[in-house]
């Protein structure tokens, strides 16, 4: 049996490897500060769009308006989508597909998004479809469509 000296390591870099555990500490550091920043920005805006109608006539000059209806004229598959999610947050789903039948497929797609992330181990093909070229070629495509059906009906 031959004796083979082991590398000798300072004692700074075997306390942050047991800290880090090969770089994971990077990433749920990283991943908190994500989801903290997601949070900052999210709240105000559900209690803003909870509180002020964007179609109002007193505060609806402050919120964006849609630049290819103003460029435009036509509608494109978003608009609607403030008003939609006011009346989602106020608890009238139907007068938000009324306003924006886009946005169901959006949110679908969405919850697609997450619970494949979620589960990818599980179902690793849902999660390829889902986060991959098929899944965004559809939403891209059904996008148009929908900008296309929706001006020529006038929806």
């Amino acid at each position: 049996m031959e004796f083979r000296p082991q590398p000798t390591r300072n004692r700074n870099s075997q306390e942050n490897q047991s800290l880090c555990n090969d770089g994971r500490c990077r990433t749920k550091k990283r991943r908190l500060a994500i989801i903290t920043a997601v949070i900052i920005v999210a709240l105000p805006l559900i209690f803003l769009y909870l509180y002020i109608d964007p179609a109002s006539e007193e505060y609806g000059r402050w919120f964006p308006k849609c630049l290819v209806h103003t460029l435009t004229g036509l509608s494109c598959p978003s608009c609607g989508a403030q008003r939609a999610f006011h009346a989602l947050l106020s608890g009238n789903p139907l007068e938000a597909l009324r306003q924006n039948w886009f946005l169901l497929f959006s949110g679908l797609y969405l919850c697609g998004l997450g619970v494949s992330r979620l589960y990818w181990n599980k179902i690793p093909k849902v999660g390829q479809f889902f986060w991959g070229r098929t899944g965004g070629l559809i939403y891209v495509g059904v996008y148009i469509g929908w900008f296309i059906v929706r001006n020529i009906l006038g929806v």
